[in-house]
């Protein structure tokens, strides 16, 4: 990992713990985000497991992100240099993808 520091942020989150998983398959850096009174997770994927669903692929290449929503979970998905986010919460709880800033590794 690359220690507590996140890919991405945006004013006011806090790192509470950071952890290693599996996403689709391959290794993925885990990160538990607070972000006012929200908990989100961020999870870092590799370029294979992000770019995998053409959905996605279709949106990041003409808008820069994808996002998703239901009645009670969001989920962003912005490109890394390698990889990119998967950044998961309540629904209405994240950021706007134009408020965060993609650390360089």
């Amino acid at each position: 990992m690359q220690g507590t520091a996140l890919p991405v942020s945006w004013p006011n989150a806090k790192v509470l713990a950071t952890w290693t998983t599996k996403v689709g398959g391959a290794p993925a850096n885990a990160f538990a985000v607070r972000s006012g009174d929200q908990i989100l997770l961020q999870f870092e994927v590799a370029d294979r497991v992000f770019f995998n669903n053409p959905v996605v692929r279709n949106a990041v290449a003409a808008k820069g992100s994808y996002e998703t929503r239901d009645n009670n979970v969001q989920v962003l998905a912005l490109p890394l240099q390698r990889g990119g986010i998967l950044l998961v919460g309540p629904a209405g709880s994240l950021p706007p993808a134009t408020g965060i800033s993609v650390k360089k590794f």
